[in-house]
């Protein structure tokens, strides 16, 4: 029997042959979600700050942000196939794709970075109206 620090390096050298190691190529969904999740997180307060620049009231900030990631998914489940999937799509919690790493059938009908690209037109959008918004209010 050949002790483990002989057989490790030969193990190692076998899964390096492809692009990546045996270890890490499954884990590409799990890493992908992690990070994914990060960037998600990042547009929802970026979303956040933009609304309460617009509103300038902390509840009414947090009603509306609250509202618009939650009435989506719900109205959606009320609706027909043909009107909820649109819906889902365009609808902020579509960035929530990223978490995904199993196909299931209540899986969210928007590609992982699609959905979050979404979420960024969102953020993107209620910053670039906070900024118009405050350049004319408090100029």
């Amino acid at each position: 029997m050949l002790p483990p620090r002989t057989v490790a390096p030969a193990r190692q050298r076998v899964r390096l042959r492809g692009r990546l190691p045996a270890r890490v190529s499954h884990r590409r969904p799990a890493l992908r979600a992690v990070a994914g999740s990060g960037l998600y997180l990042a547009a929802l307060a970026l979303l956040a700050l933009g609304i309460a620049a617009i509103v300038r009231h902390t509840a009414t900030a947090i009603t509306l942000v609250l509202a618009l990631m939650f009435v989506p998914p719900i109205a959606a489940g009320m609706l027909p196939e043909g009107l909820s999937e649109p819906l889902q799509k365009l609808s902020p919690m579509a960035g929530l794709a990223v978490q995904e790493t199993v196909e299931r059938p209540d899986s969210i009908p928007i590609g992982p970075w699609a959905g979050l690209a979404v979420v960024g037109a969102y953020a993107l959008g209620a910053l670039v109206v906070a900024a118009v918004i405050i350049q004319r209010r408090d100029a």
